[in-house]
């Protein structure tokens, strides 16, 4: 359960890096590919909004209660969690406030904004992993099971 899995969400954020590439190549027509990178957008924030939802709501209040000493670890794990959001947003703004017609002319920021956007979330993912992979190895298997029974209510 708590070997946590990032690949959708790594699949979606590698999608829409390709999808910024796409029009910095200009390898697509930018109209239909700032339609496409759009909708992916979307989706990769209702996607990010949901995962980090279910770890903060659920997960960490969980661990909390039957691993306290791992408070100040989950309380940095949700602050990189907010950092990612708000680099998210960032870049999803200013993709936004462009139009087809726009776009070449907003590249240069909306490409330093996915990539202060990526570099929060490969880095979160990592710290993520090696913690939540302590904290399973801590964890009883009653634990992991109602853990996994509160994930299943929730998804």
């Amino acid at each position: 359960m708590l070997v946590h899995d990032h690949e959708v969400l790594t699949s979606q954020v590698e999608h829409v890096t390709a999808l910024v590439r796409g029009l910095f190549d200009r390898s697509f027509a930018p109209g239909a590919l700032h339609e496409e990178l759009l909708q992916q957008i979307d989706s990769l924030r209702d996607q990010m909004l949901e995962h980090f939802g279910f770890e903060e709501e659920a997960a960490f209040p969980f661990i909390l209660t039957v691993l306290p000493e791992n408070a100040a670890a989950l309380r940095a794990l949700s602050a990189a969690h907010e950092r990612i959001v708000r680099c998210l947003a960032e870049f999803v703004d200013l993709v936004r406030l462009t139009s087809k017609d726009t776009l070449e002319l907003q590249m240069g920021p909306i490409a330093a904004a996915l990539e202060r956007f990526t570099n929060a979330y490969d880095s979160h993912v990592n710290e993520e992993s090696e913690l939540l992979d302590v904290i399973e190895e801590q964890l009883t298997a009653s634990q992991r099971q109602a853990l996994s029974d509160i994930a299943r209510k929730l998804l």
